[in-house]
Order: C-alpha cells, then structure tokens, then sequence
C-alpha cells in the first residue's frame, strides 16, 4: 500500500515537473535561459524549445495515459532522466555550461531520476491509475459457456453485474 502511494506520488510528481519545465521552456525560453546564465548564446532558445516540446509531451504522457501506455513512459523515464543528469554534469565539468546553470540541472535531472526510479513498479503491481473516485472500481470481465453452447462475457462492477453478451 506504501508503495503504491509513493508510486504514484512519483508518477504525478514528475509528470508536474516535466509538464512545468516543458512549458517554461517552450513558451519562455528567454526566461529560462535567464535562469540558466545562458542567456544571449547562440542556438539557445531554439536548443530549449526542442527541449521544452519533448519535456511537455513526457509529462502529458505521465499525467494522462493509463495501462500498458503508461507503463511504457515510466518504463523508460530512468533513461531519459539519468541521460539528461550525465549531460548536466558532463556539460558543466567540461565548461559547456556555467557553473551555476550545471549545478542546478544537474540537480533538477537527478531529482527526476530519483523520482522516475520510485514510479517503477514492484514485481507483480498494478500499473497507477488516474482515475477519480467517483469513476468507481474498474469493471472486470467473467467469460462462461450458456445452456445453448454460445460463450458469453458478464462485466462485474463492484455489486453490479452488466448483461450477459454473446461472443461467438
């Protein structure tokens, strides 16, 4: 049950923070490379634009899909963030980026690393939902065989059970 709490705080946090950075970086790009010390180089907003673009759509990906889709986008989330936090520091050792703007990608990348590690499941857990309450408890499916040979599929709902449909 912890688990599966800290999962999904994981899987929403950083969905957050990708959807945040993606926008700042596509929408204000000259703020951002403010932020950054980056500011007035060449190549810098269209290099954050990309960013921003790659890094909203990352996040939509967290905060909307669900099921095997969902999994995918947390499935590959640690090699993104961990490439993203190589090339912060890489890029700040070697003196691509200034001090400070290495420092804190640096940082902000190992903390989504950090956080794309705890959405990974446990062996045999079930992927996180985005779900409210109200949509209630998803409905499983029963499949048997009628007095007439026909197999049919009952969906259960909680307390509810839907019709009987043929499917053969």
């Amino acid at each position: 049950m912890v688990q599966t709490r800290i999962r999904k705080f994981s899987v929403v946090a950083l969905g957050g923070i990708r959807l945040v950075n993606g926008a700042a970086a596509l929408v204000v790009p000259r703020f951002v490379a403010a932020r950054l010390g980056v500011e007035g180089q060449p190549g810098v907003l269209y290099v954050l634009r990309l960013f921003g673009i790659r890094t909203v759509v990352l996040g939509v990906e967290l905060l909307f899909l669900s099921g095997e889709r969902l999994e995918q986008s947390i499935r590959v989330a640690p090699l993104i963030h961990a490439s993203d936090t190589a090339a912060a520091a890489i890029g700040g050792i070697r003196g691509q980026l200034p001090r400070r703007a290495a420092v804190l990608t640096t940082l902000l990348s190992a903390t989504n690393t950090g956080l794309a590690l705890l959405a990974q499941p446990a062996k045999g857990a079930q992927p996180p939902h985005h779900s409210t309450a109200a949509a209630g408890p998803r409905p499983t499916l029963s499949t048997h065989r009628g007095k007439d040979g026909k197999r049919y599929d009952t969906a259960h709902n909680g307390s509810v059970t839907a019709r009987d449909r043929a499917v053969d």
